[in-house]
């Protein structure tokens, strides 16, 4: 039972942690001035070039703590994918991915991804130079459906869903 309780306090004051290392970063980013088109707008986000590999994985994230909450179930197939991928847990993108496991990615990812999206037509035209559409919205499908319902039935709420359709719709874009 006291174990329970410590590791229940170290997972909080790590989250609080992680918030306050997004929130600062946030801070000095919006301090700084630099280029406008996407690279630039994605170094002043904070996205460095070792990050930009995992970067195609938020919506997977976005999916799911769609709830408010990362289950085990989603955990589980957000590793697997990562692994799978070839995202190495010491690298930059894998503490970050690590850090979206312990807590909700911050809303300056979205936009970092949107930027992504809209700069890199290399990335998502299937060419496989990184993750292509097909294998963000196959992989943000199976993060829905990793938890919940009955034998597969009624297994993605409408949270899930109404990500589900937001990234759908910034993919066509």
């Amino acid at each position: 039972m006291l174990n329970d309780a410590l590791e229940k306090r170290r997972l909080g004051l790590e989250a609080e942690y992680f918030a306050r290392e997004n929130e600062r970063k946030i801070m000095e980013l919006k301090r700084s001035r630099g280029p406008t088109d996407s690279s630039g707008r994605l170094l002043e986000l904070g996205v460095s070039d070792d990050m930009l590999g995992v970067l195609g994985f938020l919506p997977l994230f976005e999916v799911a703590w769609s709830d408010g909450r990362l289950d085990d179930a989603e955990r589980d197939v957000l590793l697997e994918i990562a692994h799978g991928s070839g995202v190495e847990a010491n690298s930059a993108g894998g503490r970050l991915l690590a850090s979206w496991i312990r807590a909700q990615p911050d809303p300056e990812f979205h936009e970092a991804w949107m930027v992504y999206v809209q700069g890199s037509v290399e990335t998502y035209d299937g060419s496989g130079s990184g993750k292509d559409r097909g294998e963000v919205l196959a992989g943000a499908h199976k993060v829905a459906r990793s938890s919940g319902g009955m034998l597969g039935l009624g297994s993605v709420s409408p949270a899930e869903r109404r990500v589900l359709d937001d990234i759908e719709r910034a993919l066509a874009a």
